[in-house]
């Protein structure tokens, strides 16, 4: 076997595993939504039941996206990666574990969703993987690990992985803000989420990047 041909199954299996840790991370987020338990088995107590487990829910479908985001991010800047160090390995692992923390801040956050510091920690969680995100793009780019990612591809990446976590971060502080009757309607701001994502796609189209296969 060639030394090109090892370099290539070692990184299928940085790939493999990564993949395993990411779907790990989503099958986790539906196994933290227990079927409720029902005291009369009756229509009215199931449907009271089910809307007692709306906010886990929302939380679900929250993280389970911004999992799917960092995912598919992760799987375009793999697709450029043409070698691997042992740097580039760590960083891909603290990045992992903080995408395995996302079940626990997930329903940490959604079980008391009036209280101010499981969203801060929850938004920090989201920033922390989107730190890692930027930090492997940067470090693939300038050691020659990689092939064909340009300079306005990099940060066209980097800026989409540090959105979600930005828009987070500046509610959670702004909760400490608001009276505590306000905290878990101002989390109704990150669906601001969508319109950074949409104003980075246009400016960066201008930049001549391919944008409708990131």
């Amino acid at each position: 076997m060639s030394h090109h041909t090892k370099k290539e199954k070692q990184l299928e299996r940085i790939i493999l595993f990564t993949d395993a840790v990411f779907a790990i991370a989503i099958t986790l987020l539906a196994i933290e939504i227990k079927i409720p338990e029902l005291h009369q088995i009756n229509e009215h107590e199931s449907i009271n039941s089910f809307l007692i487990l709306i906010p886990r829910l929302i939380g679900f479908v929250t993280s389970f996206l911004v999992i799917g985001i960092y995912w598919i991010a992760h799987h375009k800047i793999f697709s450029f990666v043409t070698d691997y160090d042992r740097k580039l390995l760590w960083l891909n692992l603290f990045l992992l574990m903080f995408v395995v923390l996302m079940p626990f801040t997930t329903g940490f956050f959604f079980e008391y969703t009036r209280l101010r510091f499981p969203f801060l920690l929850y938004s920090l969680n989201i920033l922390t993987i989107g730190y890692y995100q930027a930090r492997i793009i940067k470090y693939v780019s300038k050691a020659a690990l990689s092939e064909g990612m340009n300079i306005w591809l990099s940060r066209y990446i980097i800026s989409r992985g540090f959105v979600p976590g930005i828009i987070f971060i500046v509610v959670a502080i702004f909760q400490y803000l608001l009276p505590d009757n306000y905290v878990a309607i101002s989390r109704m701001a990150m669906m601001i989420t969508i319109i950074p994502f949409i104003v980075l796609k246009k400016y960066f189209a201008k930049k001549g990047v391919d944008v409708k296969n990131y």
